[in-house]
């Protein structure tokens, strides 16, 4: 186990997540953040999270995506850290999904819980 083994699993979900294959690509995400979490290793449990968001916003569970979101932002301003590039288009695409489907208020309160 370990960080290399939850970013090897980072990325098998991110290639299941554009494939499509969501429920593949959830359980990859899922993987990676319960390895982190069990390491310790909070500084890049936000990457299984940003996926896990993209994955709840394709499926339409966009106050989901939000909280999630939300916890990514609070860990990255816990660490002082920014998304990496690989990061930011399952990011941004739960954002743009998600402020377009709940509204600007509705998705700020549901990003807020999730910080």
């Amino acid at each position: 186990g370990g960080r290399w083994t939850a970013l090897t699993d980072w990325y098998r979900g991110m290639f299941a997540a554009e494939a499509g294959r969501h429920a593949e690509a959830a359980r990859w995400y899922r993987a990676a953040a319960d390895e982190l979490h069990a390491i310790g290793d909070v500084v890049w449990l936000f990457k299984p999270l940003a996926g896990l968001a993209a994955v709840a916003a394709d499926l339409g569970q966009h106050e989901r995506a939000a909280r999630l979101l939300g916890a990514v932002d609070r860990l990255l301003d816990r660490a002082g850290a920014r998304l990496m590039p690989f990061d930011r288009p399952a990011y941004d695409r739960a954002r743009e999904q998600g402020t377009r489907r709940l509204g600007e208020a509705a998705f700020a309160a549901a990003l807020a819980a999730g910080r």
